[in-house]
């Protein structure tokens, strides 16, 4: 790989295991790994030269170990594919006689010697009657030619190797791939469901289940692949999944912290879903679990050259979001790590409270941090440093769905099929707008958006100011803008869209999303019990399951999550934030969310030491 890079060490093939430890054994220079316990790690190499990594697997029957060895090259340049994209199969561009695909094929490159680079596109897995062509197979962005009035419905996978003359002469490329997802009648990808968010204390054995899972195109019950993956897990936790491609798998909440587990369902077709992710936090009854915070100085947007102190101290008053808290004021630690910019910023000591970095390139870097109080981890908090020059503002982004489309501003909005938004059989889609979006120094903005989750749609103009869908059936789906300025400069947004698609007269076999309604936000004083009453409904009739998550604040047990009653007893100042979910059986609906603000009791004005008089209040 390239320098500087990060490399992901994967240890998936191996069998039995129960518990991941990866370590290095040499290199140039210290090579910091990123989640060592897990299957999956990532180290950050940051000088040319040779590093050998090795994984150690222990269960009860003993232990087995491998070595990696990874070459880190002066001057190979990178390549990078783009997201994958999905389309509908009547996507297309007339230009002329010719038909092409309404998105084409658009991949970046970079020599760190600013060498020639020598590109080629190829088609590596298609439809068995697949019509789509590579149009100029040697140039980073190209048309895809479609033969026919639409592109035939399925996955086309293509592969981009780039090389430089010293590659060429080893006869080595640089390579990665990208999909592109047409969806169609009878190929229309499923949709993963990995259930809800919660909460538990730990040493709770959490069972995932993947049975709310679905696919359109299945007439009954779908047949159905899981794939189970744990994302992320506490750094002492050894939790593994048992079960990975069943429909349910569990693990052990065997430290306090946060787990993040993945879910992607395949269909007969080979289709995929968007991964679902699932998010447990577990705690120990007897100790709080720390907060992970930040603290920049300066704050607001940096200059290059300008340093930045980021810190993870506890914060001073523990009142707000900014700075690490610990309910009981135990001491902390922390671990940091680097995640992604425009160039790699090495953290020199990555276990220092507090870290001064500076920035010699314009863009967006972003870090992770997580606290530990001795006896528990936090929840990992990511923080963003936005770099810029010559006073130029960073950019903006930000979504709306377009009013027509949403009349009352709920997010909801209705499409029946075959007669499209709100009945209306003359708008076929839903429309997302960019109004608000900006960038600074009067540059040109551009667009990408993507699908983050939910059933798989093929996006209308996803390098266009505004992009539109066609649901494939009822669900929440969230999207991603992503704006810039065509340097690293950027800014992403995501929104959520929530679609209906029961209509009493025109699909009267539609579902309808349930509805929740919560109380106002509350302020409380410590001690003083809280209770939180939600209701909920579904516009065409079904039974509705309610379910309280806590989403902030110091964990609490929620005795009976599933009732629309809830209450609790602080004991000391914080911030608190929870949500209400309804379920019809079929589907969840959009959560509405409620604060608790719990502060000690404030004098705001003394009364008089002396003299007569009456009032006040």
């Amino acid at each position: 790989i390239g320098s500087p890079g990060q490399v992901v060490l994967d240890g998936r093939a191996s069998i039995g295991v129960q518990n991941f430890q990866w370590t290095q054994l040499a290199g140039p220079v210290v090579a910091p790994i990123a989640s060592a316990t897990l299957e999956q790690a990532v180290a950050t190499l940051s000088a040319a030269g040779d590093y050998l990594f090795m994984l150690t697997v222990t269960s009860a029957a003993g232990s087995a170990s491998d070595t990696v060895l990874v070459s880190l090259l002066d001057g190979v340049p990178s390549v990078d594919a783009g997201p994958d994209v999905a389309i509908a199969a009547q996507e297309i561009v007339l230009v002329g006689m010719d038909a092409f695909a309404s998105v084409g094929l658009n991949a970046s490159a970079n020599d760190p010697t600013n060498d020639q680079l020598f590109v080629t596109w190829s088609l590596v897995r298609a439809p068995a009657t697949g019509n789509l062509v590579i149009v100029d197979r040697n140039s980073l962005a190209t048309d895809i030619q479609v033969f026919g009035s639409v592109i035939e419905a399925g996955v086309y996978e293509f592969r981009i190797d780039v090389a430089d003359q010293a590659l060429l002469g080893l006869g080595q490329v640089v390579s990665d791939t990208v999909r592109l997802i047409v969806i169609g009648e009878g190929t229309r990808p499923p949709t993963a469901n990995a259930g809800n968010d919660r909460i538990v204390t730990t040493s709770t054995l959490v069972i995932l289940d993947g049975s709310r899972s679905s696919d359109p195109d299945a007439m009954g019950a779908p047949a159905l692949g899981y794939a189970w993956q744990m994302l992320e897990r506490p750094s002492t936790s050894a939790a593994t999944l048992q079960g990975t491609t069943n429909q349910n798998t569990a693990f052990s909440a065997d430290a306090a912290g946060r787990y993040r587990v993945g879910l992607i369902v395949t269909d007969g077709e080979g289709l995929a879903s968007l991964q679902d992710v699932v998010e447990i936090i577990a705690f120990n009854p007897s100790n709080n679990l720390p907060r992970s915070g930040v603290s920049m100085t300066p704050s607001g947007t940096l200059t290059v050259g300008q340093s930045v102190t980021l810190s993870a101290a506890l914060d001073a008053d523990g009142i707000g979001f900014e700075g690490s808290l610990d309910f009981e004021g135990d001491t902390i630690s922390a671990l940091w790590e680097f995640l992604d910019g425009p160039t790699n910023i090495t953290i020199v000591s990555p276990t220092q409270i507090e870290q001064t970095l500076s920035f010699s390139v314009v863009g967006v870097y972003r870090f992770r941090v997580v606290v530990n109080d001795g006896t528990s981890e936090g929840v990992p908090h990511i923080v963003q440093v936005n770099v810029s020059s010559g006073g130029v503002a960073m950019p903006n982004a930000a979504i709306s769905i377009d009013p027509s489309d949403d009349n009352d501003s709920d997010g909801h909005v209705t499409f029946v099929p075959n007669f499209g938004v709100d009945r209306d059989i003359a708008n076929r889609q839903i429309d997302l707008l960019s109004t608000g979006s900006s960038v600074g120094g009067g540059q040109t903005i551009e667009y990408r958006w993507s699908q983050v989750s939910g059933p798989l749609v093929g996006l209308i103009g996803t390098s266009a100011a505004n992009a539109g869908f066609i649901p494939s059936e009822a669900g929440l789906y969230v999207f991603e803008l992503r704006v810039s300025d065509g340097s690293a400069r950027y800014a992403t947004t995501q929104f959520t869209v929530a679609v209906d698609t029961h209509d009493a007269l025109h699909n009267p076999t539609g579902n309808a999303l349930p509805r929740v309604t919560v109380p106002a936000d509350k302020m409380v004083e410590p001690g003083q019990e809280v209770m939180l009453t939600g209701s909920g409904f579904d516009p065409n009739g079904s039974n509705v399951t309610l379910t309280w998550v806590q989403f902030a604040g110091p964990p609490i047990n929620i005795e009976r999550p599933s009732a629309g009653v809830m209450r609790f007893t602080p004991s000391g100042d914080a911030d608190y934030v929870f949500a209400l979910f309804a379920d019809d059986g079929a589907h969840a609906g959009l959560a509405r969310e409620v604060r608790v603000t719990v502060r000690g009791a404030v004098i705001i004005d003394p009364p008089p030491t002396g003299g007569g008089g009456g009032g006040g209040g």
